[in-house]
């Protein structure tokens, strides 16, 4: 067996379990039972799950157990935004992690007519809908209800012609999904209110294994008062965790709404903090630059 094979093999042994936690929240397992209740050996599923998501079953599970998931409060410095250049009237570009961050302006409740491709492709933490236009990803969401996921897709995009087609940037970011999305390069257009790519810009600063309760973020971003709003622009992130809008909790330390289930974001953080223990290459680094559409 090749080595590509293996690595779809395990990404789907990975998925399975993955899943298994999700529907089951709440249930003890040990490494030990959770390989059993998906049908592999003990030394089979921990040498896949290591291999697929880049840190031990154990460790995941303890920040699975822990509280806030093991992940770390963040402080503001590494993640608070001011609009980079409000000079520009239709949009910025950002990199950070090797990711190349198209962000486009547009009024609120104003939609353009656009031609989107899209695909369906699979991941550790389930499937998805991506969508792409012709300067990057611009919808990603799960798909375990395909009409729902849609439906999300249709809403973000009402006056878009869809086209079925998987392109470059639609792999690059399902190549980086199925390999446990380690930080990797690729393309994202962001089409929002200004607003709207503010909060989103904050979101892509919070560190992996950090989280922030949505008054901090509002704080951040110079609106101590619109935590409401703040709070809206997290939950229409069109592109699930690429901006990862999991990482706001609510100031109790309660985990909070997500779009796809709180279930999954309990997961995604814990995997994030699993991750930061186990890798303490945890850097993050953002540079604007102008950008002409």
């Amino acid at each position: 067996m090749d080595i590509q094979q293996t690595c779809r093999t395990d990404s789907e042994k990975i998925a399975r379990a993955i899943e298994h936690l999700r529907t089951r929240f709440g249930e003890p397992l040990t490494p030990e039972t959770w390989a059993l209740r998906v049908g592999l050996s003990e030394p089979d599923f921990r040498a896949a799950f290591e291999r697929g998501t880049g840190t031990s079953a154990e460790v995941f599970l303890r920040c699975c157990n822990s509280s806030l998931c093991g992940c770390r409060i963040s402080s503001p410095g590494p993640w608070r935004s001011e609009w980079p250049d409000r000079s520009l009237e239709n949009a910025v570009s950002e990199r950070t992690n090797g990711w190349v961050v198209q962000m486009e302006r547009i009024a609120s409740g104003k939609s353009e007519s656009r031609r989107l491709r899209y695909s369906f492709g699979s991941t550790l933490w389930g499937p998805v809908l991506v969508a792409s236009t012709d300067r990057g990803v611009c919808f990603l969401g799960f798909a375990d209800d395909v009409p729902m996921a849609w439906a999300e897709l249709e809403r973000q995009f009402p006056n878009a012609v869809f086209q079925p087609q998987t392109d470059e940037f639609q792999r690059e970011v399902l190549d980086g999904l199925q390999a446990g999305f380690r930080p990797h390069a690729g393309h994202l257009h962001l089409v929002g209110t200004p607003f709207q790519l503010q909060v989103w810009t904050a979101l892509m600063r919070i560190p992996r294994g950090a989280v922030v309760s949505y008054g901090e973020l509002a704080r951040g971003i110079g609106r101590p008062k619109a935590c409401r709003a703040v709070g809206s622009a997290v939950g229409a992130n069109p592109v699930s965790w690429l901006v990862p809008c999991h990482r706001v909790v609510q100031a109790s330390g309660a985990i909070g709404h997500y779009r796809w289930g709180e279930a999954r974001k309990h997961l995604l953080l814990a995997w994030e903090a699993a991750l930061c223990e186990t890798d303490s290459n945890n850097s993050i680094s953002v540079v604007y630059e102008n950008h002409d559409l």
